[in-house]
């Protein structure tokens, strides 16, 4: 439970302000005081704020007519021969101004009007689906080439999500635009259109693609996330109604003492504390580390955390909760630490890398199409595929081992997280039919992450 509500609580706070200042007022702090005590990060040295291309393209995006702003409405097999001469139309228009803006670090604004990230997020991902759509009209139409722009546009737009925000539905965002651009990848590859050149263009695009594996960079968004809130919060008039805008009376009055500032928010610890968790994820590359650190500090938040629980907590004992938060120094702190983490590290980083291994799994699939292309049959192993000279490789990044890969099958599998190799076996091909009888549910059954070839 905890940690469930933690981003998205996050993305709430600042919008408003306390009418009535209360006590002693903790003044903002420069970010790079905040920054300063961890040097080893090596963190980005500026706040994430505001935007310098996301916004444009946008902007772009939303003068274009309906039927294009939302092609998800339409699947392509339904669409007109009218509706697709006016999406490949205004496709040619937005990507170049798209890719104006490709090369620029996008960022969405952190702590000042976050109310802002959740309509641009959203049209994001439209403008994620129209580019692969879009793809797809590009070469019904015999444009192969911008057919394959729109594609990789898509992908684009993915990985500046992924690789420069600074909240955690960002990335869910960048995910889904993905996944989209993978099914899209492989309807494109399907249709047997593309020739060797165009293939190998492909191919070397995703072969250039040299995001981190890992806990970065998402990890360091976080990071400035939560020292930007630290280092820029005016406790208590801008925390008391942002952070503590409840009705559960209980809530209310466990939390009236941080509301009253009887227990004044630390900066520096608070700083130190969220260190201790980052330097182990991003120095030490630990995440299960980092989840004890950040457990251990916030240890008793996470009984009051269940009072959000949906299912129904435990009962609390608020007289021994506001006992604890007498007695541990910087109790105001620990809270906002157990808001600004990202979930559970382990989990996140379980997430980035299937994030990533998914993008492998596309590239391998264009390989195996490309050397079917110039051999006239897919490889009879990847092993074949060394002749393409990809930079990359085809380790699973899960297994540490090659992907899994059955010619007569036409599959290619990833363990997937729980790094058991299951043959290629998928959701869609197991069955649901079977009865366990006599036990009391049934075994946990385990999937590979599989592509099917074209």
């Amino acid at each position: 439970m905890r940690y469930r509500f933690g981003i998205l609580l996050l993305a709430g706070l600042g919008i408003a302000g306390c009418q009535k200042p209360r006590n002693v007022v903790v003044p903002p702090v420069p970010h790079s005081d905040i920054l300063a005590l961890a040097p080893e990060l090596n963190l980005n040295q500026k706040p994430i704020m505001g935007d310098n291309g996301l916004e444009a393209v946008i902007s772009d995006f939303e003068i274009l007519p309906y039927e294009v702003r939302e092609p998800q409405k339409t699947p392509f097999e339904e669409l007109t021969a009218q509706q697709k001469k006016i999406i490949y139309d205004e496709s040619v228009g937005f990507l170049k101004s798209f890719e104006k803006h490709k090369k620029l670090e996008w960022g969405l604004p952190v702590y000042k009007e976050l109310y802002m990230p959740y309509p641009q997020l959203s049209t994001a991902k439209n403008i994620g689906r129209f580019l692969n759509v879009a793809s797809q009209v590009a070469l019904d139409q015999g444009d192969k080439n911008l057919s394959i722009r729109l594609h990789l546009a898509a992908r684009r737009l993915a990985e500046r999500l992924d690789e420069a925000t600074n909240i955690g539905m960002a990335f869910m965002v960048a995910r889904a635009i993905c996944a989209n651009n993978e099914r899209m990848l492989h309807k494109l590859l399907a249709t047997n259109k593309y020739s060797s050149t165009e293939l190998m263009q492909l191919l070397d695009d995703y072969d250039q693609d040299a995001t981190p594996v890992g806990l970065e960079p998402g990890l360091k968004g976080s990071w400035i996330n939560a020292s930007d809130f630290i280092a820029t919060l005016r406790f208590p008039q801008e925390a008391a109604e942002s952070v503590f805008s409840i009705d559960d009376k209980e809530e209310a009055e466990f939390l009236e003492g941080f509301r009253g500032n009887k227990n004044p928010l630390d900066r520096v610890a608070t700083a130190k504390e969220i260190i201790e968790v980052y330097r182990a994820a991003i120095i030490d590359q630990d995440p299960e580390k980092a989840d004890s650190i950040a457990t251990e500090i916030t240890a008793y938040l996470d009984k009051f955390h269940g009072f959000d629980d949906e299912q129904g907590g435990e009962e609390i004992d608020l007289k021994e909760l506001n006992e604890w938060k007498r007695k541990t120094p910087n109790s105001f702190g620990k809270y906002l630490i157990s808001l600004v983490h990202p979930g559970t590290i382990k989990n996140y980083f379980e997430t980035r890398t299937s994030f990533d291994v998914d993008r492998d799994l596309g590239r391998v699939a264009i390989a195996c199409k490309l050397f079917q292309t110039q051999k006239g049959r897919y490889p009879n192993s990847l092993d074949e595929l060394s002749s393409l000279n990809m930079k990359r490789g085809v380790t699973d990044q899960f297994s540490g081992q090659p992907f899994g890969y059955d010619l007569k099958r036409k599959i290619i599998w990833s363990t997937g997280m729980d790094r058991v190799d299951d043959n290629g076996l998928d959701r869609a091909s197991s069955s649901s039919s079977v009865n366990f009888v006599g036990e009391a549910s049934p075994p946990p059954q385990t999937y590979d992450i599989v592509v099917h070839l074209p």
